[in-house]
């Protein structure tokens, strides 16, 4: 029997979050079930091209939205399924703008389209002209075009679906145990790269204005004043990077903080660390909040970024961008002493949440197959 023929469209697919959890289903699904190929948004290679070459799938070019308008987008999408095809159902990862690669999978034929939600705002919008009635119609379409609805979260898909939609499908953005999980060897060798670290904090995302990393590197420096042999590792890259390094060296923090780029060793980057903070303007569920806590890794978070990320390990605790640095910086101080080293504990929390890629995989694989 052929596989089921699966066409992704995951954004840019170079790293972050949303990359994070693609991959955690392309790498464990069934591929004698399914076959799935990637389209997306760019003319380079990605971080994850070869991997997924490397099993017979497809990374196809598609043109980007803002450089060729609305409909020509749609007719080249449309195009491209067609030649590429076929196809049994389409996977679109998005917000709002996703719904016209929906429309364009309507036109070509398609009869299953997925509809899956990562986040609980979208500043792509907020410069179009009265967007609240923009956001309104854009859902409305991905309601009535979409014959799926998935989403990361309870908070992802209210934003998107409606209070309480009886239809979403709720899929946790899950990780593999067997990679992420608490190694004091790991921590204990650390010292071999940061020799006078005391506290070694970290951030891993896209270099975005939402991931707000001007904020830790702000944080850095009022912490260094109280503080001696702190280092901020920053992994990731992105449109805000260029700006974040030269704050840094507006600060004088060239030798405290460590801009890593895209790292593929997560579960080696969390092991190293004291704390990760994540001061996001706003988030869906974020993946790096829960790989962080498989791996015992304490987290501080802004309280704009939703609960459902604690595992109840006493790891996470949220304070308001608005709050006072002084505050932020005693938080960081109390919880950078709570590292969990009890794997078993960390493994159960995890599943018991639904967190584990083994649920994750059942339940997608149910929604190809409905």
């Amino acid at each position: 029997m052929s596989p089921v023929k699966i066409l992704f469209f995951p954004g840019l697919f170079t790293s972050g979050g949303v990359e994070t959890v693609v991959m955690n289903i392309f790498r464990n699904i069934d591929k004698k079930k399914f076959h799935i190929d990637f389209c997306v948004p760019r003319d380079y290679e990605g971080q994850f091209d070869n991997e997924v070459k490397g099993y017979g799938s497809n990374v196809i070019e598609i043109p980007q939205i803002r450089h060729v308008g609305i409909i020509s987008y749609i007719r080249a999408v449309k195009r491209i399924i067609k030649e590429n095809g076929p196809y049994q159902a389409v996977h679109v990862h998005s917000i709002h703008n996703g719904v016209y690669t929906i429309i364009a999978s309507y036109l070509a034929g398609i009869k299953k389209r997925i509809y899956h939600v990562h986040n609980t705002d979208d500043p792509s919008i907020k410069n179009i002209p009265v967007p609240k009635i923009y956001r309104l119609i854009i859902k409305s379409l991905i309601k009535i075009m979409s014959t799926d609805y998935v989403a990361c979260g309870e908070e992802a898909a209210d934003y998107i679906y409606g209070k309480k939609n009886k239809n979403v499908v709720i899929i946790n953005n899950a990780l593999d145990l067997s990679a992420f999980k608490a190694h004091p060897k790991i921590y204990a060798e650390r010292f071999k790269e940061y020799l006078k670290a005391d506290i070694i904090i970290g951030n891993a995302a896209r270099f975005t204005s939402v991931k707000n990393q001007s904020f830790l590197i702000k944080l850095l420096y009022e912490y260094s004043k109280k503080r001696d042999n702190v280092v901020l590792l920053l992994a990731g890259d992105g449109s805000t990077r260029q700006k974040c390094e030269e704050y840094v060296k507006e600060l004088g923090l060239e030798n405290s903080v460590k801009f890593l780029g895209n790292i593929n060793d997560m579960p080696d980057f969390y092991n190293k660390l004291d704390l990760f903070i994540l001061p996001s303007l706003h988030e869906g569920l974020p993946v790096t909040i829960i790989e962080a806590q498989a791996c015992g890794i304490p987290c501080v978070i802004s309280d704009t970024i939703t609960k459902e990320c604690d595992l109840g390990l006493n790891l996470v605790k949220s304070l308001s961008l608005d709050d006072s640095l002084e505050n932020w910086i005693n938080l960081v101080n109390n919880m950078s002493i709570k590292k969990e080293y009890d794997n078993t504990k960390i493994s159960k929390a995890i599943t018991d949440k639904g967190y584990n890629v083994d649920d994750m995989i059942k339940k997608i694989t149910s929604v190809y197959l409905k």
